[in-house]
């Protein structure tokens, strides 16, 4: 073993030291012997948790083999589907929460009904993820399998050449990689080989999972392509019906590679940073384009220095963008608050967390990883001493613990602090820890939200379980907490603006930002 016995003793008497020290529990005072004795067995803890880690790696190394072009029998598929209920009722706190299990079981009954020959789990995947997504919760989801994709892919496959965005139930062209140069941006496409765009969106909503229906669109917007491909099975070449300023013309148009998709992607990405700062109206209005909330020590050192600049220029309007903002990592809006706020605030009112035996068995084996392999018998003894852990490890499967979040948060005393208006942008894509942002802000009065509602909703299902169907190797996630945002009324919906301003088609066709222009004339008057 690459640690001695003296290291892993020494682990455990460090350990115990602290405990008394700390008052935690004087019955772990051991004398030398008992001490001696009790490392012995956590040895062999050890070695057991190594022999059965390396069975389980074993079976999961022989479990990922080729499902590509396997054809799978009924009575399998049934059992995956099976299995994935089974888990989603044992693991979710309310599954039924938003479509009645009455309606779901039907929808099931239609499904197994379907499936009465042997396929591909391609699909298997098309029939069975618009039952899970029918549930309605946006956390909870069944997946598309990736290794197909990645081997079309990987042989040269064709991808459809164009970003959409929707709007009006109309497919609207945001960017043209294709061959064909007479094609315009924000040109409409009404079909794509012989199906109307309308039949497209409309069953392309069927396998979103999400809570409100105007986030439905939002997922094909940003998975057009790949939704293209795995429902309706386009590949290479695309025959297009197109409306270009009342004109329509039909295009034949030739995929992509996946190579040339990735270069048009990144040369975009790098005029699209996850946050960014600039000024309109001769510098009396800063503007704060919130993407993404990723990589924390980047986005302090974009704090400090964006709010230095706004106190130099001495700005006195600020607008936070997060339209484009569909989450990640929650401490970021602590970081922006710190900055335009002095009010303590919270971004829960309360999260439950459902007990089952999987997530029990996940959450200690996440807490083992975040120790060293040999001190991690040592954490079956520190679990009684830790609130989350206890409550993960010894309360019965199949009940739901609510999780105290404790007193507000207190804005740091950060310097130079913001003391201006302050604006909010929204839109349906702001989702997750984003909206998480929205909420606080807006019940906190921290300034003014204008835009459309937001894509996630106040009272929301999150904090995910992974599973893998046992024949087909699909991937599903099912959330087991609820989590409660303010201000949370008990009706079913996002973010509601204070000034609701939604941008039409048209206003994309004439490349209108009519929120950003509704805050700026709003502040010239």
């Amino acid at each position: 073993m690459p640690v001695t016995f003296l290291k892993l003793y020494t682990s455990c008497y460090k350990l115990i030291l602290i405990c008394v020290i700390n008052n935690i529990s004087k019955s772990l005072l051991f004398n030398i012997y008992q001490l001696n004795i009790y490392i012995v067995v956590m040895i062999k803890i050890l070695i057991i948790n190594l022999f059965l880690s390396a069975i389980f790696f074993s079976q999961n190394t022989a479990n990922a083999g080729n499902y590509t072009n396997k054809k799978f029998p009924a009575e399998e598929l049934i059992e995956d589907l099976d299995y994935l209920f089974d888990n989603l009722e044992a693991i979710h706190p309310d599954l039924y929460y938003f479509t009645p299990q009455r309606k779901i079981d039907s929808l099931k009954a239609e499904v197994v009904k379907g499936l009465d020959k042997p396929m591909t789990r391609l699909d298997f995947a098309r029939k069975a993820i618009p039952l899970v997504a029918a549930l309605g919760d946006g956390h909870t989801a069944l997946a598309f399998p990736s290794e197909e994709r990645n081997e079309y892919l990987d042989k040269g496959g064709g991808i459809f050449p164009f970003d959409i965005v929707i709007r009006e139930n109309r497919l609207l062209i945001t960017s043209n990689w294709s061959d064909d140069e007479s094609i315009e941006v924000f040109s409409e496409i009404l079909s794509i080989n012989g199906i109307s765009s309308e039949r497209i969106l409309e069953t392309m909503r069927q396998y979103v999972s999400a809570e409100l229906d105007h986030y439905r669109d939002v997922r094909p917007e940003r998975s057009f392509r790949h939704y293209l491909w795995a429902i309706f099975g386009f590949e290479d070449n695309y025959e297009l019906v197109i409306k270009d300023e009342g004109n329509i013309k039909t295009a034949e148009i030739k995929g992509i590679t996946k190579e040339e998709l990735k270069a048009f992607q990144e040369k975009e990405e790098e005029s699209k940073p996850y946050y960014s700062f600039y000024t309109l109206e001769d510098n009396t209005i800063g503007v704060i384009d919130f993407r993404r909330m990723r990589d924390i020590d980047n986005f302090q050192l974009f704090l400090d220095s964006t709010f230095t600049v706004i106190k130099k220029k001495n700005i006195q309007h600020l607008i936070i963008d997060i339209r484009e903002n569909g989450g990640g990592n929650s401490r970021l809006a602590n970081m922006l608050f710190d900055y335009i706020t002095d009010n303590p605030y919270k971004m829960l009112k309360q999260v439950d967390l459902k007990i089952s035996k999987k997530v029990k068995q996940q959450s200690k084996q996440n807490f083992r990883d975040q120790i060293e392999w040999y001190k991690r018998p040592l954490f079956y003894i520190m679990s009684p001493f830790n609130r989350e852990l206890r409550t993960l490890f010894f309360s019965r499967p199949g009940t739901i613990v609510s999780l105290e979040e404790g007193n507000k948060t207190k804005p740091k005393n950060i310097e130079p602090k913001f003391t201006g208006d302050t604006f909010l942008l929204t839109s349906h894509y702001t989702f997750s820890s984003a909206n998480m942002l929205a909420a606080a802000f807006k019940e906190y009065d921290m300034g003014v939200i204008i835009g459309e509602e937001t894509g996630g909703v106040l009272k929301a299902f999150g904090d995910t379980f992974p599973l893998w169907l046992p024949n087909t190797n699909l991937y599903a996630r099912c959330s087991y907490k609820i989590f409660v945002h303010p201000p949370y009324d008990g009706e079913v919906s996002g973010v509601i603006p204070d000034i609701e301003i939604k941008s039409s088609a048209e206003d994309i066709i004439n490349e209108r930002d009519v929120a950003l222009e509704y805050v700026i004339d709003l502040l010239r008057k």
